[in-house]
């Protein structure tokens, strides 16, 4: 049986992009980014609860995209998938499961809190992605 490896996730930057270039001249794209539930607890108390999700862009475009607009505080569209990356640190082996975004297919959409200064306020690329409607 085929399986499917798919994560949305919307949610607020909680720092700037950061860029890494490789020697080989790639780079990535590290996002940040907290989703937050709200709930009430047995007490009838408001309770919130944030997680935090790694996201690395690999994909030059959207990396291009993110390193350019989007700031912390912007609120973020990213759907890719997971991939678990394994390596070895001083306490031995180490690993993280952060969302990929490389290929064709990954979305990256966003709606700043904010325009950034000299951005322009509704770019293309936040709101249309490629369909297969035709519309």
């Amino acid at each position: 049986m085929a399986g499917i490896n798919k994560v949305i996730i919307l949610g607020r930057l909680g720092r700037d992009p950061e860029v890494r270039n490789f020697q080989n001249g790639g780079k990535v794209v590290n996002l940040r980014i907290a989703t937050s539930e709200r709930y009430k607890d047995r007490e009838g108390n408001q309770q919130e609860r944030t997680e935090w999700h790694s996201v690395a862009i690999f994909n030059d475009r959207l990396g291009e995209v993110a390193e350019k607009y989007l700031r912390k505080g912007s609120e973020v569209y990213v759907e890719g998938q997971l991939e678990t990356r394994k390596w070895q640190d001083q306490s031995g082996a180490a690993w993280m499961t952060p969302v990929s975004l490389q290929g064709i297919g990954r979305r990256l959409r966003a709606r700043p809190s904010a325009p950034a200064v000299g951005m322009p306020r509704n770019p293309i690329w936040m709101t249309k992605f490629p369909s297969n409607s035709g519309a």
